[in-house]
């Protein structure tokens, strides 16, 4: 009975590693030494599951923050959303998570920034914006004997699901609010583009240069230059050049397809890429300039008639260079039966970005092979790199010159500084 009168227990005040709130009976749970891991990057915790660290490892940055920071419910000091542990069964401390981050996620995540002061949302928005929604599903109606709901005004039914708004360019100046002032200001603070939009609306007697000019001096007043950085810091996003890259490597199918010769016997033809074109495409707004983190390097073990060496540098190039894995995923031609590159990529995408799925392509010839299938399959491919002149830069995976023209001269010079770093650290 002491429980139920709690009204904490009855708000989702836990916040979760990945950005989330919820109930504390909902909760679900990770290993604390994970979560504390994944906080101290300068610390090296001795008794942690390194092979579990993958689940932490895109957990949100301003999980862990100052005591007085933390986001509140309807700006109730006393129901502040704050991060929780808990004693299992066996004895050993958990850190709660939401119902759907059980165990932790290997998933990128998108997270916007923070809001400063509170998480209010004024009625309308979007109207600082190059695009504005216009709802068309419902209209207000006068309460009448028989009628006291909304009513349909139109929408539009299809495979697609169900379209109920419009999207315009205009936007309504003739709402105002505490709220909305805010929400603009920050808006003009944090995106530097805005102001281009409203001088091209000034320009369209949209508004008023009056109007204009007192919403970007708000703007400096409310959030002068810097005070920002800290609740930006942590959040993520996709770059431009990603989403239009990813989007042009579509084919007119609908598919990610590319060239590819399977056999001897086989003149070539269209299958689907069985890896990304594109890696880390979620990146991070750090004040450290650290950004997102790489991937932890595959463990490779060979043999003294397997030699692992190249295969883990290429791999540790591939799996940490975007560039690099760009400028592969392009070769001239077709990807073949009897070449690396789509061997390698393959086997990189399912070690490092398993989290990407991809529907098996029988017209492949590349299937994920495990560690020592991959070192065997190199070693069948090449045999006369067995053994490697490091002054020689053509025994280098047969990546000769010839290749590299492809690359532009800046990830020419960053691919062969990281190469020759990863050969030292493997002969040394």
């Amino acid at each position: 009975m002491k429980a139920l009168k709690d009204e904490k227990i009855f708000l989702p005040n836990v916040m979760c590693p990945f950005g989330c709130s919820e109930y504390c009976f909902k909760g679900k749970h990770i290993a604390w030494d994970l979560v504390i891991q994944r906080l101290l990057l300068k610390v090296l915790l001795p008794l942690m599951d390194k092979a579990k660290y993958l689940f932490v490892q895109h957990m949100w940055d301003q999980y862990d923050r100052e005591d007085d920071d933390f986001d509140t419910i309807l700006l109730n000091k006393n129901w502040e959303i704050r991060p929780t542990i808990v004693i299992s069964d066996s004895g050993y401390p958990q850190v709660v998570t939401c119902r759907n981050h059980d165990g932790g996620s290997k998933y990128q995540v998108l997270y916007p920034p923070c809001y400063p002061h509170h998480h209010l949302s004024a009625k309308f928005t979007d109207q600082l914006c190059p695009i504005v929604l216009q709802p068309r599903i419902a209209r207000t109606t006068c309460a009448k004997q028989f009628c006291t709901t909304l009513g349909m005004s139109r929408q539009f039914s299809h495979f697609s699901g169900i379209d109920s708004c419009d999207v315009g360019l205009n936007c309504n100046t003739s709402v105002t609010s505490e709220l909305l002032c805010s929400h603009e200001s920050i808006a003009l603070a944090g995106c530097p583009d805005l102001h281009s939009l409203i001088s091209c609306k000034v320009a369209g007697s949209l508004i008023s240069s009056e109007f204009s000019s007192s919403m970007k001096e708000e703007s400096m007043r409310r959030f002068p230059c810097g005070s920002l950085t800290k609740y930006v810091q942590g959040s993520t996003f996709v770059p431009f050049e990603d989403t239009i890259y990813i989007q042009l490597g579509i084919g007119e199918e609908g598919e990610n397809t590319v060239s590819c010769v399977k056999s001897d016997r086989y003149e070539g033809g269209k299958c689907r890429r069985s890896w990304a074109r594109s890696i880390y495409i979620v990146q991070t707004e750090d004040i450290h300039c650290y950004g997102t983190q790489f991937r932890a390097i595959p463990f490779l073990r060979g043999g003294k008639d397997v030699p692992s060496m190249m295969v883990w540098s290429l791999t540790a190039m591939l799996s940490s260079i975007k560039e690099f894995w760009r400028v592969v995923d392009n070769i001239d031609g077709p990807f073949r039966f009897d070449s690396w590159e789509g061997y390698i990529l393959t086997w990189v995408k399912k070690q490092c970005f398993s989290y990407e799925s991809f529907t098996k392509d029988s017209r492949s010839p590349f299937v994920a092979l495990k560690p020592l299938q991959l070192l065997k399959k190199f070693v069948q491919l090449y045999p006369q790199y067995s053994s490697y002149d490091v002054n020689d830069s053509s025994s280098f995976l047969g990546y000769s010159k010839q290749k590299m023209k492809v690359c532009s001269p800046l990830e020419i010079s960053i691919l062969l500084s990281t190469f020759a770093l990863l050969l030292k650290m493997s002969w040394t």
